[in-house]
């Protein structure tokens, strides 16, 4: 056996209700409408405005116009997705004629001449030149 709920004791209502405009209402819509049109022209929505205060009541209760979804669909592909513009360049040929010459390797050329690295306390790297020996000696009695 099912139950079925009388249409007159239902708590689900679908039915949408008349607003019943009164003059306090009205001006409270309009003020409203003001200031959603001054901030629809300070963050660039020009199409967010309202010319007609009716306009923007029918907005606030849901009732926009229904818009042509064919129209829409013609805009969307007159849009083109910009491509990257890629030039290609050619490759150089392959031949035995390269003008390669080999790299001078690298030389210190520093007054003072780098021993090594000693390390102080932790990881703090100090470094170790050779006029100064003493001093990798103090950092060698330091260590625990």
């Amino acid at each position: 056996m099912t139950m079925h709920l009388d249409n007159r004791l239902s708590t689900i209502s679908t039915k949408k209700r008349d607003v019943k405009m009164t003059k306090a209402k009205l001006a409270d819509y309009e003020v409203r409408w003001r200031k959603h049109n001054k901030w629809a022209k300070q963050n660039n929505m020009h199409d967010m405005r309202y010319a007609t205060i009716e306009q923007y009541i029918d907005y606030c209760h849901g009732k926009t116009p229904k818009r042509d979804v064919r129209r829409d669909r013609s805009v969307l592909q007159q849009e083109r997705v910009p491509q990257r513009v890629t030039t290609e360049y050619p490759s150089a040929p392959m031949s035995t004629k390269g003008n390669t010459t080999k790299k001078e390797p690298l030389r210190y050329t520093g007054e003072r001449k780098l021993l090594g690295i000693a390390t102080m306390h932790k990881s703090n790297a100090v470094p170790i030149f050779e006029d100064d020996k003493q001093h990798a000696i103090d950092i060698a009695r330091m260590r625990r």
